[in-house]
């Protein structure tokens, strides 16, 4: 097993926006009224999960601290590939397609969400044709189940 151990700044960006936006959630579920017919309230979900963003953003910061002590930052600078950046680009561009495809309407949820699904686990998969059988079963079973579980169980009216 080939294990990389390199510390990258992309990691500390990552970490501290999902710090960020832990803390934004916080932040904007504080405005929320309190309890009245439940022991949450409209705001006990939103800062469970904005505690538990900010929690484990803490352990991965201190993690990449740690291991920053071992490697340099510059080991990592020559290690980046180009593929990853289209990756990166492939998923972005498919996630604002499929939001995109959400507003606009007359697509049908689960459709939409199967090719977004496909779409962006071949890209995360390094466009690897192999894992594609894979992929596609995944991307049903999530894409007809999140349509049941939100038409049928909690009553979303969703995008038909």
């Amino acid at each position: 097993m080939n294990r990389v151990n390199t510390v990258s700044v992309s990691d500390f960006l990552c970490v501290l926006l999902f710090m960020a936006t832990g803390g934004l959630i916080l932040l904007g579920s504080m405005s929320l009224p309190g309890p009245e017919y439940d022991p949450l309230g409209p705001a006990g979900v939103p800062q469970y999960i904005a505690y538990i963003m900010l929690f484990l953003s803490s352990l991965k910061l201190i993690s990449l601290i740690r291991s920053m002590k071992r490697f340099s930052l510059s080991q990592n600078v020559e290690a980046r590939k180009r593929g990853q950046y289209a990756i990166a680009i492939v998923f972005f561009i498919s996630f604002f397609i499929y939001l995109l495809l959400l507003n606009i309407g007359g697509f049908s949820f689960s459709m939409v969400t199967f090719a977004f699904l496909v779409l962006s686990g071949f890209s995360l998969m390094n466009f690897n044709v192999s894992k594609l059988p894979l992929i596609v079963a995944v991307s049903v079973v999530l894409s007809f189940g999140l349509t049941y579980i939100f038409a049928d169980i909690l009553n979303v009216v969703l995008p038909d």
